[in-house]
């Protein structure tokens, strides 16, 4: 599939979990401006390859279609305006909203995309075999490290994390869980990075906890955590 298939793939399954999500029943009022059921079904795809080919429009192309789906979902949750724009604006999925949450992701990380697409593939590319021996290896080095603990409104940031998982629940059962083999290189990057920035040695005191795009990132400063973010999820 293209990317822009994939796009409209997943744009069609939010809308059909977008009420339980965010309470806006938008396929519903697409239905209802058709006459008939094969009407409907073809306002629906001409709408969601409209959203996807804004989606992967450039610079946006250069987005790996998973970060993009991440940013949507994350951004559907957070930004109010999705579901009470301004005033003479229709609420839910639109060219206008899809564009303003991708360019500022782009506005944030579009150098560091950039930079790492131009940088040639390195050569030491570690072997499936291998994974295992370095993931036992990863579980040896932080044992018994712990990511500190004093974090300010602590329960609030509890409640945060039970509603997040909640929707999670509720509006992601459709989405099927990685695989054994995807979590392993998922790891193994997010150890690749951490370890070319020495936070194994760096002490608790020094460590912080930051949100980039909805994932958690231990790293000593905002900018440590995007480039390792990028490095981890747009790898």
């Amino acid at each position: 599939m293209t990317d822009i298939q994939i796009m409209q793939e997943f744009f069609k399954s939010e809308l059909k979990t977008l009420d339980i999500k965010t309470g806006l029943p938008q396929a519903e009022a697409i239905y209802k401006t058709a006459d008939t059921e094969q009407e409907a079904i073809a306002k629906i795809n001409e709408v969601t390859l409209l959203w996807a080919t804004c989606s992967c429009n450039s610079p946006f192309d250069r987005i790996t279609p998973d970060v993009k789906k991440r940013i949507i979902q994350d951004q559907m949750i957070k930004d109010e305006s999705f579901i009470k724009p301004s005033y003479g604006q229709l609420p839910g999925f639109n060219n206008r909203i899809i564009w303003k949450w991708l360019n500022h992701h782009w506005a944030l990380h579009g150098t560091r995309i950039e930079n790492k697409i131009t940088q040639p593939e390195p050569e030491d590319i570690c072997p499936p075999e291998k994974v295992d021996e370095y993931i036992k290896k990863w579980k040896q080095s932080i044992d018994g490290f712990q990511v500190r603990p004093e974090f300010t409104n602590l329960n609030q940031e509890i409640e945060k994390i039970k509603r997040e998982d909640k929707e999670r629940q509720e509006g992601r059962k459709s989405i099927p869980h990685k695989s054994s083999e995807e979590y392993y290189l998922h790891r193994q990057r997010m150890d690749t990075a951490a370890r070319n920035r020495n936070l194994h040695k760096a002490t608790l005191a020094e460590l912080n906890k930051f949100e980039i795009e909805g994932e958690v990132i231990i790293a000593r400063t905002k900018q440590e955590a995007e480039e390792m973010y990028l490095e981890v999820y747009e790898g």
